[in-house]
């Protein structure tokens, strides 16, 4: 039974959703999203223009289009007779064009795009600061809010362009998470950031349990909105899910196989000393080190600068409490960067990356066409909240080497689409590294960890 994957490539603004699946020669996408700090995503788009369509001052089709004041969506259809009609993936990838390359040759004509997504855009935005005092001001709150608290930006000024829409929206942050275990923020001095984008990477979402990323573009009425997901460490909405792949074939279940794995010495997790200062009147700086690991290594230190995250159920006062939270969060990192050397008292060969085709889920896949097949891994690798900080096993033999398994996380992904195949590229951390975050887990906080 035959699978399909297409994309539906939309061209979006107030007025309407322009389809362009079929002069879509091909795309690149990567999205990231790290640890306590706000993910991100670009795309490459190239769009075949042999009819001039597009062609600026040319007069076709889309000649006076301002594609500055457009988004750009993608969507997924996987299908077969099981998924009648197909199950969409929305959101493969959502962001604003930030630049458009015509090239002709006289023989074929085509147009790249390239697009970022929206708090990546916010990177132009100028200065602003955060006042004193910030005090148990959730994470939620702070991103749904109109940043009418900040000074050095106008809260009447538009953090987003409108798409032709009367009004931008605060973020609209899906929040997966329990409301009772939420991170807090709070500064006793005032703080100034480069940018927005900066302050809510390094100050608000500055948080050692919790990540955030764009999502959505759409609108509400009159109004556009811009989509954040937001996840804690706290058990989500979101069932975990263990991605397994493996080189054994023929494939049983929902594994899958892979085309090419990347692997390298894990040298970061040998961080053997680690600062941090809480941001509050009058905090003094706190060290935690490992003298047997820089023993073995030498010393390698970590800088986490000025903390602003708190948890609800820490003290808000700007007294000892505080620094205290600043000290369990150093020797949270630090544990989780150290655990493997403290285990093993070596450095590891992990995997780094992890690549499959679609081609390969049509030709190994047990039982591709089962709704409970390969087809149902692939279609959640897609989706960003089922794909990223899930956990990927990953069974493989190496040259001259036995069958070994290691345990990753998935942290960022890149799709290469063209009209033949597509491949995505699984960007995966040590499952130590990070282990006490986890979409979908209610274990190892702060308080657990090592």
């Amino acid at each position: 039974m035959t699978l399909s994957n297409s994309f539906k490539i939309l061209i979006r603004d107030f007025t309407s959703d322009i389809d362009f699946t079929s002069r879509t020669l091909g795309f690149s996408t990567e999205m990231d999203v790290p640890y306590g700090s706000v993910g991100t995503s670009s795309l490459t788009l190239t769009l075949l223009n042999n009819d001039g369509a597009l062609t600026p001052s040319g007069g076709g089709t889309y000649t006076s289009t301002d594609w500055f004041q457009k988004a750009i969506i993608i969507n997924a259809l996987c299908g077969d007779s099981y998924y009648s009609p197909p199950s969409t993936v929305e959101y493969v990838f959502a962001g604003l064009i930030t630049d458009f390359v015509l090239e002709d040759d006289g023989t074929q004509s085509t147009v790249t795009i390239t697009a970022v997504d929206a708090l990546t855009k916010l990177s132009q935005s100028g200065k602003v600061t955060l006042p004193a005092p910030f005090s148990a001001y959730s994470v939620y709150t702070a991103l749904t809010g109109s940043f009418s608290t900040l000074t050095g930006w106008d809260a009447t000024d538009s953090p987003f362009p409108k798409l032709g829409a009367t009004t931008v929206g605060a973020f609209d942050v899906t929040q997966e998470t329990d409301p009772n275990e939420v991170d807090y923020i709070q500064n006793g001095t005032a703080l100034e950031f480069p940018t927005i984008t900066d302050l809510l990477s390094n100050g608000i979402c500055n948080t050692h349990n919790s990540i955030i990323y764009p999502y959505s573009i759409y609108f509400d009425g009159t109004t556009v909105k811009y989509g954040v997901r937001y996840f804690t460490s706290s058990k989500t909405g979101y069932n975990y899910d263990t991605y397994t792949f493996t080189d054994v074939l023929p494939l049983t279940g929902t594994k899958l196989t892979f085309s090419t794995i990347d692997l390298a010495f894990e040298t970061p997790n040998l961080i053997n000393r680690a600062t941090a200062t809480g941001s509050f009147t009058g905090a003094t700086e706190q060290v935690s080190t490992s003298s047997t690991s820089q023993d073995l290594y030498g010393m390698r230190s970590f800088e986490m600068g000025s903390l602003l995250s708190m948890k609800k159920n820490v003290t808000m006062d700007n007294d000892a409490s505080t620094e205290n939270s600043a000290q369990n969060e150093v020797e949270d990192v630090l544990s989780r960067c150290q655990e493997n050397v403290q285990r093993k008292s070596a450095s590891t060969f992990e995997p780094q990356s992890v690549s499959l085709s679609f081609g390969q889920v049509k030709k190994f896949g047990a039982e591709p066409a089962s709704p409970n097949g390969a087809i149902l891994s692939w279609l959640r690798i897609l989706d960003p909240p089922q794909c990223f900080w899930h956990r990927l096993d990953l069974t493989w033999t190496g040259a001259g080497a036995s069958s070994q398994t290691k345990s990753c996380m998935i942290v960022g992904r890149t799709i290469d689409a063209t009209p033949s195949d597509v491949q995505v590229t699984l960007h995966l951390d040590p499952y130590f590294k990070n282990h006490s975050f986890q979409i979908g887990v209610d274990r190892l906080g702060e308080s657990k960890v090592a």
